[in-house]
């Protein structure tokens, strides 16, 4: 008796035609199959061969005291894992299902930072650049270095507080101080010699974003006597240029003052020096900082150097 084979070349379904009528290569209707499109698969290409079902993904974790539930999930097709966000109300963890192995990659013990709540399913979920981030609409937006996870399998399970995981970031508020402008006839350079500059500066994080910039200085400026009418500053701020005078300083000493525990409390690794001259729309980069938990000051001479960058718009 011949062998009667059907091979699905089209791959796909057509329920719009009768059955008589589907053509060579489509088929009618099907659950729990695909096509093999290669030979190495398990089949010629165009046959037909069934799924295999989902396995049930359980666990004892003895960590909950209470009746823990699963308020949300996020499959990460990219990298072949599955998130699951559990909470019994009191105590939260989030689970990473990857390699076959469920590890734990967020424990909050005491409902300070987590926060979890069964009646507020987690539906907001997504994974940009290695950062997991999610809502429940109930507590702010929050954020989990995943990169970080992998480096340091305790860092969001231990020490941590609410500033670690939020998406929002400390914002730097207060302008640097000039503490001093002085001519050092050491430095060679003359860059700020005809200008109108001011300084700010902008933390970068340890996950590698910025913040928004602080606010600018009072323009570093020293007139070589000390003596400036006030009809000379009226007009200096009005063009934005020095027409008949020049700034005698070349040496401008800045402090920086950092919130409490910098790294460990905001995850802030290092600060930019920041300067824009009153003639350009420019900000550009002229230091970089990088600080310990210890740092609650950064201090800085500038000696009118060029800028090393310039910052986007």
């Amino acid at each position: 008796m011949p062998e009667i084979k059907h091979t699905f070349l089209a791959g796909k379904m057509n329920k719009s035609l009768d059955d008589r009528l589907v053509p060579e290569g489509e088929y009618r209707d099907a659950q729990n199959i695909e096509v093999t499109t290669d030979i190495f698969g398990g089949g010629d290409i165009g046959t037909v061969r069934r799924v295999k079902g989902n396995n049930a993904l359980t666990t004892t974790d003895a960590y909950f005291s209470g009746t823990p539930e699963v308020i949300g999930s996020f499959f990460d097709d990219k990298n072949n894992a599955i998130y699951y966000f559990v909470t019994d109300d009191s105590k939260h963890k989030i689970y990473r299902y990857k390699s076959e192995t469920l590890t734990t990659i967020a424990q909050d013990d005491n409902d300070t930072f987590l926060k979890f709540r069964k009646a507020n399913k987690i539906t907001g979920v997504n994974i940009l650049e290695d950062q997991l981030l999610w809502t429940d609409n109930l507590n702010t937006p929050a954020i989990i270095d995943l990169a970080k996870v992998d480096s340091d399998a305790t860092f969001y399970t231990t020490n941590t507080s609410i500033d670690k995981i939020s998406i929002l970031k400390f914002s730097p508020y207060l302008a640097p101080s000039i503490t001093a402008l002085a001519n050092d006839t050491n430095i060679s350079s003359d860059y700020i010699k005809e200008k109108f500059v001011r300084f700010s500066y902008r933390f970068k994080f340890e996950n590698n974003e910025y913040s928004q910039l602080a606010p600018f200085s009072e323009i570093a400026f020293k007139q070589e006597d000390d003596t400036l009418s006030s009809a000379d500053v009226a007009l200096a701020y009005k063009n934005g240029r020095l027409d008949n005078f020049y700034n005698y300083a070349n040496k401008v000493s800045l402090s920086i003052t950092l919130p409490a525990s910098p790294k460990t409390l905001h995850r802030i690794a290092a600060v930019e020096i920041l300067l824009k001259d009153a003639n350009s729309p420019s900000v550009r980069v002229v230091a970089k900082k990088k600080i310990t938990d210890d740092t609650t000051t950064i201090t800085h001479d500038y000696k009118s150097e060029l800028p090393t960058g310039t910052l986007p718009e």
